[in-house]
């Protein structure tokens, strides 16, 4: 019997997505999909990961409310899907993916301090240009 690819790309939890604050510049275009970390400096408040951040959700939508006179942001808080890495970051299934800069990811550097945590952000499937596909369901 043969066994087909089952890739789990490209699944969101409708349940789990949520507005926030985001600080920073964001673009409206070109961070949709970028991971984002909490901005301890504000309330209710993320921000595009920056280098080994912890990875809290995905940037999900941006919504002008013009009648109110603000921007809000969806984060989705847990998925798993491909996200946008790190030039030249080298992924394998079953390693932490943690924050490489401007809503990149890159791969968690294990060391005394730090180990894969796989309940946190596990890449689940690299496809073959190198893009990871990251399962966060914490």
């Amino acid at each position: 019997m043969a066994i087909g690819k089952v890739s789990l790309q490209g699944m969101f939890l409708e349940d789990v997505q949520f507005t926030w604050n985001l600080s920073g510049t964001i673009d409206p275009i070109n961070d949709i999909g970028k991971a984002v970390t909490l901005d301890t400096s504000a309330a209710n408040t993320m921000k595009l990961a920056g280098a080994g951040d912890r990875i809290y959700g995905k940037l999900q939508q941006i919504e002008a409310r013009a009648i109110e006179g603000i921007t809000v942001r969806t984060v989705s808080m847990q998925f798993i899907d491909i996200m946008p890495f790190k030039v030249g970051e080298t992924f394998a299934v079953g390693d932490t993916a943690v924050g490489g800069g401007s809503g990149t990811v890159e791969v968690l550097k294990v060391s005394s301090v730090s180990a894969p945590d796989p309940n946190q952000n596990t890449v689940v499937e690299v496809l073959s240009d190198g893009t990871p596909v990251v399962m966060k369901l914490t």
